[in-house]
C-alpha cells in the first residue's frame, strides 16, 4: 500500500474561505463583468448605470474581504506593541532614537502613537532631551505637548529653562516654538512668564502660527480653564492684534479665490475660538 501524501493545487481544493468572503470575491466578479459589459456595450442604454454598480460591486467585495480577512490578525510590530510588550527595551532603544532625532531637527512624530501608554522613564529622558538639548522647532513644540500630557511639572521646568532665553538673540522659528508651546500647552501656569512678551506682535504672529499648524495634528481643544481672566484676555488681544480680521479668499474685484490651507488659516481657526 503506497501511503505517500501529494499535495493537491487543484482549483476545487477549499482555500479557507468563509461565506463572507467567497461572497465579497463573488460580488467583485460580477463588478468586472458588468465593467466589461459596460464597456464594450457602448451603444446601450444605461451604460453609465452599469459602470458605476460594476464600481460599486468591485469596491464594495475588496473592502469587505479586506476586513474580513484582516481583523483578526495580530497588528505586527510597531512602536505601540513593541512599548506595550517590552516596556524596558523599548525605553532604552527610543530615549536613544528620539535624542538621535531631536538633535537632527526631526519632529517626534512618533510620540503620537504612544500617546495612551503610561512610560514614567521615556518621560523622564524626553524631559533630559529637551532641558539638555537646544531647541529645535520640529521636535520641540511635540516633546513638550507629550510631556505636558502626563507630567506638567516637567513641562513646566523645561519651559522655565529657555524662557530666560526669549527676550535675546534666539531665532525667531526657535523663539516661536518655545513661546507657542508654553502660552498655549500648559493651561496658563505661565501666564506671567508669557503676558511680558505679548507686546511683541512679530513673536506672537509666528507663535500662533507655529502652534496652530502643529495643533491641528495634536489635540484640537486646549485647556484654557485656569487661565487668570486677565491674562487670558491679554492674550487673546495680543492674537486678534497679530491676527486682524481679513478675507484672504476675496480677489482684488471682488471675487472669491481658491487658495490652499496654510499656516495662516490655522492660526486664524485658532484665534476664532
Amino acid at each position: 500500500m503506497n501511503n505517500q501524501t501529494y499535495t493537491s493545487l487543484s482549483f476545487a481544493e477549499n482555500a479557507g474561505l468563509n461565506v463572507k468572503q467567497k461572497l465579497a470575491l463573488a460580488s467583485i466578479g460580477i463588478g468586472f463583468v458588468l465593467q466589461i459589459a459596460a464597456f464594450f456595450g457602448a451603444k446601450l442604454p444605461m451604460v453609465s448605470l452599469l459602470l458605476t454598480v460594476s464600481l460599486l460591486s468591485i469596491g464594495c467585495g475588496i473592502l469587505v474581504f479586506a476586513y474580513d480577512m484582516y481583523r483578526n490578525k495580530p497588528e505586527g510590530i510597531s512602536n505601540k506593541r513593541f512599548a506595550k510588550d517590552f516596556p524596558e527595551a523599548f525605553t532604552i532603544a527610543f530615549s536613544k532614537f528620539c535624542r538621535d532625532s531631536y538633535r537632527k531637527d526631526g519632529s517626534l512624530s512618533e510620540l503620537h502613537q504612544l500617546a495612551d501608554i503610561n512610560l514614567p522613564d521615556l518621560l523622564s529622558e524626553l524631559k533630559s532631551v529637551l532641558l539638555e538639548e537646544s531647541i529645535r522647532p520640529a521636535g520641540f513644540f511635540t516633546g513638550f505637548w507629550f510631556l505636558s500630557r502626563t507630567d506638567m511639572d516637567a513641562a513646566i521646568e523645561v519651559a522655565l529653562r529657555w524662557l530666560p532665553d526669549l527676550g535675546g538673540e534666539m531665532p525667531p522659528d526657535v523663539a516661536a516654538s518655545l513661546f507657542g508651546a508654553s502660552a498655549i500647552l500648559v493651561n496658563g501656569r505661565l501666564s506671567t512668564d508669557i503676558e511680558v512678551h505679548l507686546p511683541n506682535t512679530s513673536l506672537v504672529f509666528d507663535a500662533t502660527r507655529a502652534a496652530a499648524s502643529r495643533l491641528h495634528w495634536h489635540e484640537r481643544e486646549m485647556d484654557f480653564s485656569a487661565w487668570p481672566d486677565h491674562a487670558l484676555k491679554a492674550l487673546g488681544d495680543a492674537i486678534w492684534k497679530a491676527y486682524p480680521v481679513t478675507d484672504r479668499h476675496r480677489g482684488s474685484r471682488g471675487t472669491f479665490e481658491f487658495h490652499s490651507v496654510t499656516d495662516e488659516d490655522h492660526a486664524m481657526e485658532f484665534r476664532d475660538r
